[in-house]
């Protein structure tokens, strides 16, 4: 499963290549082990990863310049890399930036490993000759980087990949903020727009399901941050999670690889409340689960294991055995600050991570899960 990562400053017209980074351990990552995400670029040592593979073996994310509060024209950049196990990792190139120099970048991944989606910030040399604009991309092995379809002058996102990367969920924003939607590109091309709940303005969508036939997320109506998880089908449409409906907020970040488990978080109040949100699992055998005060961000392909934060600054991994455990406690990590597990592989042996080194850097890690 994926999710996406934060949007940040990038470069657009980098080639994809392999390049010299530090070695990688060819050896298996040890239970209970940690290892930092490590790009070939030292000028871009903050690593930002979401993306990971059903195996676990491939992350992908962005690499951050050092100074992203940089008033120089363009901007601070980061860039998109596809990393593995044991192997020097590559820098995504996004298509024929049309001339524009700078991009910014959020990445997904197809739980193959060979997919890689995300945004790009096409950024005009000249900040008089034209806006900024975000556009949609994908990259696959061997097929290079080509734009996902968007409408003249609209700007267009991706979030997440179906197993094979055929499937690719984002959204199409035109200028007009109204007529934004949800959408799901199959091979290349605009299939579906996810809908929001009846008498809802807009809908927010997080992830699908492996076979791309599912999605999840939140819908918002006019006005406030209040908002409802949900889950569409072609056939069912968009229908809040049964549950939730005594929370005024509450949102859907992930789906199993079947599509009938479903992870997120909900609170009640305003947003300063997000501090009490309450992770929970609902499937179409168990109903809903609350998994305490933290929020789920993933989830494993038969829905056995949910990682997630407390607080946005501690990582947190519920099993069915063992429930609700801080990271921290899981994994053989002294020194280092673990903040947050964003995706777990399919087995949920392995985690993807963000978090501090002990030296301060700011990374993405990777951790096997312990034997229990």
């Amino acid at each position: 499963m994926m999710m996406t990562v934060r949007p940040f400053i990038s470069a657009a017209l980098m080639c994809l290549a392999a390049a010299t980074t530090q070695a990688q351990s060819p050896e298996p990552l040890a239970p209970g082990a940690i290892e930092a995400i490590r790009t070939p670029s030292e000028t871009h040592p903050r690593v930002y990863a979401a993306g990971l593979s059903a195996d676990g073996e491939r992350v992908a994310g962005v690499a951050n310049v050092d100074d992203l509060l940089s008033t120089d024209w363009p901007p601070a950049e980061s860039r998109p890399f596809l990393w593995t196990a044991g192997e020097p990792a590559q820098m995504v190139a996004a298509p024929d930036s049309l001339g524009l120099i700078r991009a910014g970048t959020e990445t997904a991944l197809s739980a193959d490993g060979s997919v890689v989606v995300g945004s790009v910030l096409l950024v005009n040399p000249d900040p008089l000759a034209g806006p900024m604009r975000m556009r949609a991309f994908r990259w696959s092995e061997g097929g290079g980087s080509s734009w996902l379809p968007t409408p003249e002058a609209a700007q267009s996102y991706a979030r997440a990949a179906s197993g094979d990367g055929s499937v690719v969920l984002g959204r199409i924003a035109p200028r007009s903020p109204e007529a934004s939607r949800e959408v799901l590109w199959r091979d290349g091309r605009e299939a579906a727009t996810i809908p929001p709940l009846e008498g809802h303005a807009r809908a927010v969508a997080r992830d699908l399901s492996r076979d791309g036939s599912v999605v999840v997320g939140a819908s918002l109506p006019t006005g406030g941050f209040d908002r409802a998880a949900f889950r569409w089908t072609a056939e069912t449409g968009s229908v809040p999670i049964p549950g939730l409906e005594g929370f005024s907020t509450s949102e859907a970040n992930a789906v199993s690889a079947d599509g009938r488990v479903v992870v997120g978080y909900a609170y009640d109040g305003s947003l300063a409340n997000i501090s009490e949100a309450v992770a929970f699992r609902w499937s179409e055998k168990d109903g809903l689960t609350f998994l305490g005060e933290w929020i789920a961000r993933d989830v494993s392909a038969d829905g056995s294991t949910v990682v997630g934060s407390y607080q946005t600054a501690l990582a947190v991994v519920w099993t069915p055995e063992a429930g609700v455990r801080f990271a921290r406690d899981v994994f053989d990590a002294d020194g280092w600050w673990l903040m947050s597990i964003d995706a777990v592989s399919a087995d949920g042996l392995f985690v993807l991570g963000g978090g501090e080194t002990p030296d301060g850097t700011e990374t993405a890690w990777r951790g096997r899960m312990p034997a229990e």
